[in-house]
């Protein structure tokens, strides 16, 4: 894909698992911002709060259950 064009419907598909996956993944680890974290992502503005917020999630859902995330979401690789 060039500069400009969109993101194919797999990549979107593939953002969105890991959209709700992650945040899933983390409540079940015990973080406790997953609301707040799931509706600013999905206000689409990246701040550093906002990836601050992200690594805390991933850090509490742990490397298993993120592994287990993308292993059952698939690998998104754009041609």
């Amino acid at each position: 894909m060039g500069e400009g064009e969109l993101v194919p419907p797999e990549g979107m598909q593939f953002a969105r698992n890991a959209m709700y996956g992650i945040p899933a993944a983390a409540r079940a680890g015990g973080y406790k911002k997953c609301d707040i974290l799931e509706t600013l992502l999905l206000r689409g503005n990246m701040t550093p709060r906002i990836g601050a917020m992200a690594r805390e999630a991933c850090d509490a859902a742990g490397l298993p259950a993120l592994r287990a995330l993308f292993d059952r979401i698939g690998p998104f690789v754009d041609d």
